[in-house]
């Protein structure tokens, strides 16, 4: 059932993909297809789960028929149906990504989920760098989920060049997203072209010459760091709507900082290090109000392990 579930998210997003942002609900068929605004017939044996965008809106649905309703990234359940608790939380989890086109034409610039794996303490290495595994396996093939219902998946030149990533979709169903690296600092991009024939984007600050296979497109910045904000609308003006931001702590803190992390997602190991490399860093604060505020979140149970995921005021 789950895999099915996942086709049809997949199909989903495919369908928003090739839309043009106008959209007031979808209804998915799990043994037939998925529609935009439009009502496919109600079968007795054919399970509907109807999704609203529109809170004012008012269907007719059938006696088995799961009705949800979008509340900006968030899905809440309207009518059960016949679907397990399980599946309902499949739904509630990934549904908001297949959505987040939408978001993006109405904000103008590419939408930014963040996500990685820390210890409880907040740590997501030790102090040598060794890191695998913090996150089980249920939160790896989460992160392949997440890559291919997102436009792209961006890390810093940072983690490609210690971590060797391939940032493919390997252990899911689904396309592979556009990877994009941030910095100009690494030269070695030997996993990432081997990993899959796509090119990879590199964007950066200086004049710089790469190697076939790599797409680099210079912001200019005042210093070091390239403004976020920047780096979305860039992305948007080449068509990516969505962008899967898995590190470093350097990258995705510069995204904290100015405030252009949409939705973060935490993956908390059951364990302490004590020690280590900090997951985030961010500029001095006198007061508890100055800390970053979560407008809504929610917690996921994943194996043996928690996911927080909070959507960003």
């Amino acid at each position: 059932m789950k895999e099915k579930l996942w086709l049809k998210l997949l199909e989903l997003k495919s369908l928003i993909d090739d839309s043009d942002g106008n959209v007031s609900y979808c209804h998915l068929v799990l043994d037939g297809h998925v529609t935009l605004d439009h009502l496919q017939p109600f079968g007795p044996q054919k399970l509907s789960i109807i999704l609203l965008l529109d809170p004012g809106m008012k269907l007719s649905v059938g006696n088995s028929t799961v009705l949800l309703l979008s509340d900006n990234y968030e899905i809440n359940i309207v009518k059960k149906g016949r679907l397990k608790n399980k599946h309902l939380k499949f739904l509630q989890i990934y549904l908001p990504y297949c959505l987040l086109k939408l978001h993006s034409i109405k904000s103008r610039r590419a939408i930014t989920v963040a996500h990685f794996a820390q210890t409880l303490d907040g740590k997501i290495a030790t102090a040598t760098g060794h890191s695998k595994w913090i996150g089980n396996e249920e939160n790896l093939i989460h992160a392949h989920r997440m890559r291919a219902l997102c436009d792209a998946i961006m890390v810093g030149s940072g983690t490609v060049k210690f971590d060797k990533p391939r940032l493919t979709v390997r252990m899911v169903s689904g396309k592979n997203p556009r990877r994009v690296i941030i910095g100009h600092t690494c030269d070695d991009f030997e996993s990432l072209l081997k990993a899959c024939p796509e090119p990879v984007t590199v964007i950066g600050n200086e004049d710089c010459n790469f190697p076939q296979g790599i797409e680099y497109f210079k912001i200019p910045s005042e210093g070091k760091h390239i403004d976020s904000e920047e780096i979305l609308y860039f992305l948007f003006s080449k068509g990516i709507h969505s962008v899967y931001l898995e590190g470093g702590p350097m990258t995705t803190s510069n995204f904290l900082k100015d405030k252009k992390v949409d939705i973060l997602q935490l993956h908390l190991a059951p364990m302490l290090f004590g020690s280590g490399k900090q997951a985030i860093q961010l500029p001095h604060i006198e007061q508890v109000t100055d800390g970053l505020q979560f407008e809504t979140f929610r917690f996921w149970k994943m194996g043996d392990a928690i996911m927080f995921s909070g959507f960003l005021t």
